[in-house]
């Protein structure tokens, strides 16, 4: 039997080769690298942008009234504003 991934699957497919390397004829794990740190940095970079521009945090009660009213215009509205959704 042979195991085949990309990605995480591709991770996966290493993951198998150590733990179980009897249990496959052969592995193909495509793509399997993924700078996890570099990752979860993006993060920071981009809620310092975010914090950093005049008007670039939208707080969480704003948000939610503009999703509320969204769903209402959506649920109630003409074909055409649902269109231009």
């Amino acid at each position: 039997m042979y195991f085949g991934g990309g990605s995480t699957g591709g991770r996966e497919g290493y993951t198998v080769m150590q733990r179980f390397p009897d249990d496959y004829d052969g592995v193909i794990a495509n793509s399997p690298a993924l700078n996890f740190s570099g990752v979860r940095l993006i993060g920071v970079k981009v809620g310092q942008a975010e914090y950093a521009t005049p008007g670039g945090f939208i707080p969480p009660l704003l948000l939610e009234r503009v999703y509320h009213s969204e769903r209402l215009l959506y649920a109630t509205g003409s074909t055409a504003q649902r269109t231009a959704l």
